[in-house]
């Protein structure tokens, strides 16, 4: 039996395009990205605990190397720091990939703080039990799960394929597109389903409104959470 070492990636940037900053907007009484890096170091415990194979793994935020801000605000967050191109996402991932000697590496984002730990050792163990290449629950024209429960992984197989044939900016920005638009013969590719649709819900950040639509399903949330605590004690139990 050989030990897997799986490599989760958030991938982040204080200046974003569309919402500049979104990552130090909070939720609750943490920051976006911390949310995201919470639910990446969960996800480890559990994936390591509950493997049938030796599953290494490690939790790495990739930012822009001169993202001082980034760098300072998050120093502490609990992930390691792996800086690189800003444009060059791809990069990114490959150069961390590398670092980590990685198997595997999960793709998450800033934008998703919504994402929960289960979503993301379920794509682990999907992957390395079945040997798979590209998995991810995104693919638009079969997606189940709401727009920012997003999670990708690639085998280090599928890594060294971009690697070697990713040349548009296009890209090398957005990382996996290439590999679901050409779904190259070579890989092998999964898909994680569900047995509900909230595909129509958006829960992505991206805005400013779209801010103010995940505060209010977070409080929501929040509430009925403490509830539940407040009438069964500590017996409540996250799925």
């Amino acid at each position: 039996m050989n030990d897997v070492n799986v490599l989760i990636v958030i991938q982040a940037r204080s200046n974003s395009t569309r919402f500049p900053k979104k990552i130090y907007q909070l939720l609750g009484d943490k920051m976006v990205l911390q949310h995201v890096v919470d639910q990446a170091l969960s996800s480890k415990l559990y994936v390591e605990r509950s493997a049938q194979k030796k599953i290494y793994c490690s939790v790495a935020v990739a930012h822009p190397e001169n993202d001082e801000q980034l760098k300072t605000t998050f120093k502490k967050c609990g992930a390691f720091l792996v800086g690189g191109s800003e444009q060059d996402v791809l990069s990114r991932y490959i150069s961390a990939a590398e670092q980590f000697k990685a198997d595997y590496v999960v793709r998450l984002t800033s934008d998703c703080p919504l994402v929960l730990d289960f979503m993301i050792s379920k794509h682990v163990h999907t992957a390395v039990y079945n040997e798979l290449d590209y998995v991810s629950n995104v693919d638009e024209d079969v997606r189940l799960i709401f727009d920012g429960m997003d999670v990708e992984i690639m085998s280090k197989k599928a890594i060294e394929f971009l690697k070697d044939n990713a040349r548009t900016d296009f890209d090398k920005e957005h990382v996996t597109t290439m590999l679901r638009r050409d779904r190259p013969k070579s890989l092998r590719f999964g898909f994680v389903s569900s047995r509900f649709d909230s595909s129509k819900m958006k829960l992505s950040l991206d805005t400013p409104e779209d801010l103010e639509n995940i505060r209010a399903y977070f409080h929501e949330k929040e509430v009925k959470i403490k509830l539940a605590q407040k009438r069964y004690g500590k017996n409540v139990y996250n799925i």
